[in-house]
């Protein structure tokens, strides 16, 4: 992971499709960034550690588990 300016990168070769898991089964919107990265920002004056820890705890629960392999790979315009 990469920690710069109020944000996170994370690299990941199913980036894409776990961003769209975090969408669709978590309620968590991250950005999606070619070829294979996933981006999750924070507001410094709003954002608990709780938050962060949450948001963490559910990418790893999803590559864990495999469940972004229940998403469709299909690229939209806007992730």
């Amino acid at each position: 992971p990469e920690a710069r300016g109020g944000h996170v990168s994370l690299t990941h070769p199913e980036a894409y499709r776990i961003c769209k898991a975090l969408i669709e089964l978590e309620d968590t919107v991250p950005d999606f960034r070619e070829p294979d990265g996933l981006r999750l920002g924070f507001s410094p004056l709003t954002t608990r550690f709780v938050d962060v820890w949450d948001a963490f705890d559910s990418i790893r629960r999803i590559i864990d588990e495999e469940l972004y392999l229940t998403v469709s790979s299909s690229r939209s315009a806007v992730t």
